[in-house]
C-alpha cells in the first residue's frame, strides 16, 4: 500500500481505533520477524491530512509495522481526536505529526 491520502473525514462513536494500520498478523505474542521477501507487506507514503475529526470509544491511532518492513512516511496533519487512549506507534520510520490533537477522556 503506497501513496494513499485521506482527507475530510468525520467519525463518531468508533468502537476501535479511528486510524489503524497494523501489519502484525501473527496471533502468537512471541512471533519472530522473518526476512524481507516478495510476500512481506509494505506500507509507505500514507497521509491523513486536512480535517480529520474523530470521537472514539476505545483508542485513537494505532500504527504497527514489522521489524523487517516498518511503516514509512506516515503523516498525520490537522487531526482532532477525542478518545480514552492515545497514539501507539511501533516499527515506524518518518512519522510526522502536524497539528495533531488527542484529547484523552475516560
Amino acid at each position: 500500500m503506497e501513496n494513499i491520502r485521506y482527507t475530510n473525514i468525520t467519525m463518531t462513536d468508533m468502537r476501535r481505533e479511528a486510524i489503524n494500520i497494523d501489519l502484525f498478523i501473527h496471533t502468537k505474542q512471541n512471533c519472530k520477524s522473518e526476512p524481507f521477501s516478495e510476500s512481506t507487506p509494505v506500507v509507505r507514503n500514507v497521509i491523513f491530512i486536512s480535517h480529520i475529526r474523530v470521537n472514539a470509544n476505545h483508542g485513537s491511532v494505532q500504527l504497527k509495522g514489522l521489524e523487517e518492513s516498518p511503516l514509512e512516511n506516515i503523516k498525520l496533519s490537522d487531526i482532532e481526536i477525542v478518545a480514552p487512549n492515545g497514539l501507539t506507534a511501533n516499527n515506524t520510520k518518518n512519522l510526522e505529526l502536524i497539528e495533531f490533537s488527542n484529547q484523552s477522556v475516560k
